[in-house]
């Protein structure tokens, strides 16, 4: 047979599934034209599949020389034609197939540069990130545009669809994941599809259609078990135990020996009040392999049976195993917040993790604390004091600093106390082997002004700090960015362009090699934009890099290092008297210390007329993050509701998949106890982006503000909406942000300082439709004309605040002539 013949036939049995046959012509083509290119390509393709399809009953050496003998073809190929993209693509999914994924990563991304419209490259690529990603929820972010891109260019690329809804679901985005997961089902379904999507459905709360679509899945399906165990979970969710235990029955019929299987069969146990038997469940679990989970389901279920002593020895064992095992400490706690899940057995759950930090060995003893903290603070609304044990370590410390703001229980000393004694354990140290500075500019010259962040990037901050950079005086200010974080956006592209002075990607330097560059670029005044929050530099301010240092934005108090000079601030959130409580010297702005810029996408998102006129009833609103709820505040909110008949609450929070699965019963839970039925709640589900965040204020009158940790961003974005916001204020900077935004536009009045004002003026305002409507109507130009929307002047401000505070450090030091050398005191 001709090599025509014998390439027509194997692709010809390629396409019809005889992959033996396909095999054997490609290998004739080989052994009369070795340097087939073709022949090349499908007999990697070939090798390919049959890794995929034998992976699992071969040894690890046979894996290995089947994968070495594809991926020779496929660059053997690709060497004979270098720019083709197919033959790249089938690099990288051999690549993928054998669990390399950042080869994978690159074959693809080359694919893609010859073809950029290749769709099984773009998939292929977001299959590849997606299990690159872990828990970088960017990674997922980009893996989902690469999908999208897949399904623009193929629309009948199934697998797609399928990664899409599963993807979804991972980014909490339930709606998308119906979306694509039911066009995956019109192209191929499956028992997995049908499983998503059913989740999917769940997650809404849309219970009826999760149902009908998991005993679809069964139905078309009836031997696998994907559809089965989230049936049954919906059962146990539902309370509905004879068909929980008809569902788990058929579940240990199908797998057995599957652990998940057997956790669905101990719930159903539990469900059934049949407690020791899922103990053992358990216990056999353990018994076959020490996971943190196994323990946390059984602490659980040892609180439930009563035994509170033998609940906290299987916390602490969990604990300790994942303390142990996870080196990134940011992940920790996923499986202790199930372990508060039930709610009938919620207080004495939460009395037994209050007791878990002394259980474990003392050098585990901090990190458990900060997640027993975070814990309630998420899932119980919990904001009481507890004692501290984290003298060494920085993290942790900077963390706590940062939630003890959202605790009534702390006084304004008593946080300023502990942001000092954070200075001396941490900065202080580091302060004191800081070298001379030798000074760069002078009176009338341009200062060099150094800004570090971790959120040039679309991020809140960025709506504050952009109009800024983005109006300073060039002739005036050097502007250099110094950007702590990795991911760049086209909003990262924007800030680089405002860097007269320069831009530098620091994440990856350490503090003194951080230190050391500022002080190479001669920065005049270095400005702190992140204080104690998530990835801070804290430690290079310690290092006095510059000679002159400020903080402002990003963190809403003193950060009380005494390295760190001034702090931008107004009259509103810290008025006279607030010296006391601040480490830095005060800088007060004449209006409000905050100048906000819209995004860009909002611009073009209209007010709607308010919601009440076609409602008849009133819907207030908080989109604040979850951990600012506190349970007093809760009080307050049902006060209102009742006072304001058929009035809604919608509440828009981020319901993290792992952290707050429980998030909907536990706050309906809690309105209960003081009488609102959960159908005057409304909670929806974490907006991924910013347009679909901002529309759902279409459906809010009055957003109510929290306390004592008030929104920011939030307040700014719900005034840009039309709707007017209500505010409890108090003494410390966090409890008086809305203050200061609310004053900037005039309406101060709806900023208070007396709880019991507080709910009154939020009835009172609920009751005058006609004020609420010309509000509405009126308020984004109330917010456009007014001082908080003046870059321009805020800016020149803000730029004589600079040489204002420069000209001090010339004339505080011994020589104020040019190049004199100083040492600015500590």
């Amino acid at each position: 047979m001709l090599i025509p013949q014998l390439l027509q036939t194997a692709v010809q049995a390629y396409e019809t599934g005889n992959f033996a046959q396909a095999k054997r012509c490609c290998q004739k083509i080989l052994k009369k034209s070795p340097n087939h290119v073709a022949a090349l390509h499908i007999q990697a393709i070939l090798l390919m599949t049959e890794l995929s399809q034998k992976a699992a009953r071969m040894s690890a050496g046979q894996q290995q020389q089947l994968t070495q003998k594809a991926i020779h073809h496929a660059r053997k190929a690709i060497k004979l034609e270098p720019g083709n993209a197919d033959f790249l693509t089938t690099l990288g999914s051999i690549y993928r197939v054998a669990n390399q994924y950042e080869e994978a990563e690159e074959a693809y991304r080359q694919a893609l540069q010859y073809n950029p419209k290749e769709p099984i490259a773009l998939d292929g690529l977001g299959q590849t990130l997606w299990h690159l990603a872990g828990k970088n929820q960017f990674q997922k972010e980009a893996a989902e545009i690469y999908f999208k891109q897949a399904i623009a260019e193929n629309p009948n690329l199934e697998i797609a669809y399928f990664s899409l809804a599963k993807l979804s679901l991972e980014l909490d985005d339930a709606e998308q994941a119906v979306f694509y997961g039911n066009q995956a089902l019109a192209k191929h379904p499956g028992a997995s599809i049908f499983a998503t999507v059913g989740d999917a459905y769940q997650r809404l709360e849309k219970f009826v259609k999760a149902e009908q679509c998991y005993q679809q899945g069964i139905k078309k399906f009836p031997d696998h078990a994907t559809c089965y165990k989230q049936y049954t979970d919906l059962a146990i969710e539902q309370g509905n135990l004879q068909q929980a235990k008809e569902l788990s029955n058929k579940i240990s019929t199908l797998t057995p020996d599957d652990p998940e299987s057997l956790i669905i069969l101990a719930k159903t146990h539990e469900l059934a009040k049949e407690f020791t038997t899922a103990e053992a469940i358990y216990n056999g679990l353990i018994n076959q392999s020490l996971r943190s989970e196994y323990y946390y389901y059984l602490a659980a279920n040892q609180v439930k049976q009563g035994d509170k002593q033998a609940a906290l020895e299987s916390l602490a064992q969990g604990m300790a195993i994942e303390l142990e095992r996870q080196k990134d400490k940011t992940f920790l706690g996923i499986y202790l917040a199930q372990f508060t899940r039930n709610w009938t057995h919620f207080n004495h759950a939460v009395e037994v993790l209050k007791l878990l930090p002394p259980q474990l060995p003392s050098y585990q003893q901090a990190h458990a604390q900060q997640l027993v903290r975070t814990v309630l603070l998420r899932i119980n609304g919990e904001h009481t004091k507890y004692p501290i044990h984290i003298e060494n370590d920085i993290t942790l410390y900077s963390s706590y600093l940062l939630d003890i703001h959202y605790s009534p229980e702390y006084t304004q000393e008593e946080v300023y106390t502990a942001h000092c004694e954070f200075d001396r354990l941490f900065a202080q140290p580091l302060a004191l082997t800081s070298p001379p500075h030798r000074i760069s500019s002078g009176t009338g010259q341009q200062l060099r002004i150094g800004y570090m962040s971790q959120d040039f990037r679309a991020h809140s901050v960025a709506y504050f700090i952009e109009p800024i950079l983005s109006n300073h005086d060039p002739e005036k200010v050097a502007v250099f960015c110094y950007y702590n974080n990795t991911h760049q956006d086209a909003v990262t592209e924007r800030f680089k362009g405002y860097c007269n002075g320069g831009w530098r990607d620091c994440m990856e330097w350490t503090d003194d090699e951080l230190a050391n560059i500022i002080r190479r670029d001669k920065i005049d005044i270095l400005v702190d934009l992140m204080g104690h929050t998530g990835k801070n530099r804290i430690l290079v301010f310690a290092r006095k890099p510059a000679p002159v240092q400020m903080a402002y934005l990003g963190y809403s108090d003193t950060t009380g290092l005494t390295a760190i000079d001034y702090r931008l601030t107004d009259t509103y959130v810290e008025p006279e008297g607030a010296e006391q409580f601040s480490s830095e010297q005060l800088l007060r702005m004449p209006g409000s210390y905050f100048c906000y810029r819209p995004a860009d996408i909002t611009k073009d998102i209209t007010v709607n007329p308010l919601p009440a006129l076609s409602k008849n009833y009133i819907t207030f609103g908080s989109f604040n993050a979850y951990n600012k709820i506190t349970n007093t505040q809760i009080k307050h909110w049902a006060a209102i509701l009742a006072r304001v008949p058929d009035s809604r609450l919608l509440l828009k929070v981020r319901q993290s998949g792992d952290l707050l699965r429980n998030f909907k019963t536990i706050i309906r839970k809690r309105f209960a106890q003081y009488g609102i039925a959960s159908e005057r709640l409304i909670i929806k589900d974490y907006a991924r982006s910013l347009e679909i965040a901002l529309k759902i204020y279409h459906e809010v009158d009055i957003c109510l503000d929290t306390y004592p940790y008030n929104g920011a961003t939030t307040t700014c974005e719900s005034l840009w909406m039309g709707c007017p916001v209500v505010s409890l204020y108090g003494q410390n900077h966090v409890s008086r942000m809305s203050l200061s935004i609310l004053s900037a536009v005039g309406l101060a009045e709806l900023a208070v300082d007396n709880a019991q004002v507080y709910i009154e003026t939020a009835v009172t305002l609920a009751q005058d439709i006609d004020k609420l409507k010309n509000l509405r109507a009126s308020m984004r130009e109330r917010l456009q004309n007014s001082p908080l929307m003046d870059a321009t002047g805020f800016t020149k401000e803000l730029e004589q605040h600079y040489q204002d505070i420069w000209q001090t450090y010339i004339e505080a030091s011994s020589s104020p002539q040019e190049q004199a050398i100083i040492t600015f005191p500590l």
